[in-house]
């Protein structure tokens, strides 16, 4: 609940899932695809130029390959690798 409070406030959450190395680089491998079809799409391999549509395509594509891969680490005991202590 605390938490819940805290973001309706806008308040900074303590920082426990966090990224890693490993996690980065599937994610990259797995996203690399998704950015190169936008961008041959678009005619534009710059980010900025983009419709937001694209790039929310792209940003989910991320975030979802992302949380693949730190929900493996969790289903397999890797949780070092996911998470801190939980301080800011």
């Amino acid at each position: 609940m605390e938490h819940l409070n805290k973001m309706r406030e806008e308040k900074p959450l303590k920082k426990i899932a966090v990224t890693c190395t490993e996690g980065l680089d599937y994610t990259i491998n797995q996203t690399k695809k998704t950015y190169i079809d936008i961008a041959k799409r678009t005619g534009s391999y710059v980010m900025h130029e983009w419709d937001r549509e694209d790039r929310e395509l792209l940003f989910g594509a991320i975030v979802d390959n992302y949380l693949t891969w730190a929900n493996e680490q969790a289903r397999t005991g890797k949780m070092e690798k996911v998470i801190q202590d939980g301080s800011n």
